[in-house]
Order: C-alpha cells, then sequence, then structure tokens
C-alpha cells in the first residue's frame, strides 16, 4: 500500500514481486506506459489512479485473475478492448483520462459489474446493449462522444445504474421512443429524464 505519498517516475514493472496480489500506488506523481504483460500472473487488485501515467491500455494484456482495476484519473490516451472477454475483470474504472477511438461493448469479459469511461471526451463508439454482460450494475458513459441510437429496451435485468447525458446520440428508445439525452436510468423503479422530440431506432 503506497498511495497517497509522492512518488515519482516509472514503475519498474517486471521488478515486482511475483507473489504479489495487490498493488496500490494511487494519488502519487507516477508516470510512463502500464506494462500489464510485465505485471505478476496472480494480481488480483490494481490501484494507478491519480496518477500521470500515458500511451496505450493494452488490456488484453492484463493478469487473468486481476479482478479490479483502477486507472482513472491519469493521461491515457488510447484504449484496446481486444481479447478482453476471456478475462475476470469486476470492476474496470478508466473515466477522466484522454482516451479517444472506438470500444465496442461486445469485447467486456463476461464478469464485468462496473464500467466507468465518463469524462473522455473523444471516445466514441455506438453502445449495443444486447452485447452487455449478463450480470453488469454500473455503465457510466457520460461526456463521451458516443453516437447512434441507444435502444434502453435492450439493457440487461442486473443493471442498477446508467449515466449515458452529454453525448452525441441521435435517438433513444425505451418502451416508447424519443430524442434522448438520459441523465439517469435504474431498471429497479426506472427513474429517467429526457429530452427531444419523438423518434425511432432504425
Amino acid at each position: 500500500q503506497l498511495s497517497d505519498n509522492s512518488l515519482t517516475g516509472p514503475v519498474p514493472w517486471e521488478e515486482l514481486p511475483t507473489s504479489l496480489r495487490t498493488f496500490q500506488v494511487a494519488n502519487n506523481d507516477l508516470n510512463g506506459t502500464v506494462e500489464f504483460d510485465k505485471m505478476p500472473p496472480d494480481l488480483n487488485n490494481l490501484h494507478l489512479d491519480r496518477n500521470s501515467f500515458t500511451g496505450h491500455l493494452n488490456l488484453a494484456d492484463v493478469p487473468d485473475g486481476l479482478t479490479l482495476c483502477y486507472l482513472h484519473a491519469n493521461e491515457f490516451t488510447s484504449v484496446s478492448l481486444e481479447g478482453l472477454q476471456a478475462k475476470s475483470l469486476n470492476t474496470l474504472l478508466m473515466h477522466d483520462n484522454e482516451l479517444s477511438g472506438n470500444i465496442s461493448l461486445s469485447e467486456l469479459p463476461a464478469g464485468l459489474a462496473r464500467l466507468d469511461v465518463q469524462r473522455n471526451y473523444q471516445l466514441s463508439g455506438s453502445l449495443d446493449f444486447t452485447a452487455l454482460p449478463a450480470n453488469v450494475l454500473e455503465l457510466r458513459f457520460y461526456d463521451c462522444n458516443f453516437a447512434g441510437c441507444v435502444d434502453l429496451s435492450q439493457v440487461p435485468s442486473s443493471l442498477r445504474l446508467l449515466f449515458l447525458y452529454n453525448n452525441p446520440f441521435l435517438w433513444g428508445e425505451f418502451d416508447y421512443t424519443a430524442q434522448l439525452t438520459v441523465t439517469k436510468l435504474k431498471t429497479s423503479g426506472t427513474a429517467m429524464t429526457q429530452t427531444g422530440s419523438p423518434g425511432t431506432c432504425p
């Protein structure tokens, strides 16, 4: 546990103990790239948030047993989810970075419960809710650049929190149709705010 210190410089990933299960260095001034392929094979919890890490995130290389991955509030510029489906991730937080490019929900691991990519203003793609993990609980996609049609009738029944606001969606649908900016959705009790005029998902 080395969080909340004044650590600087890059992390020597290949020098971490092979038996390490938890690596917490949040809220320091660490920099450089994150090399998942050099991390201890049994790593379970990874807390790199609130530093100055940069570069590309190749999440296919995360250790197979990693369940918690906190990468938020850094300076990452791109991310690849391809190959992530077979991993054990339960929580993936990547919000407040500089991520751009497309991501696909079909590449998320089957056991994922929480995903947060908010405030990555150039992160884009379409949101096909039929591709979501069956037991997902929380999704935060607001303040990004996702577009297209949002069919909220396709969200998994497990979902409890869905934030989509401040994206350029064209149309949305949830039992009825409306041009849509969703600020909050809970499938238990369905609380939803929307604006716009009637429309239909293609």
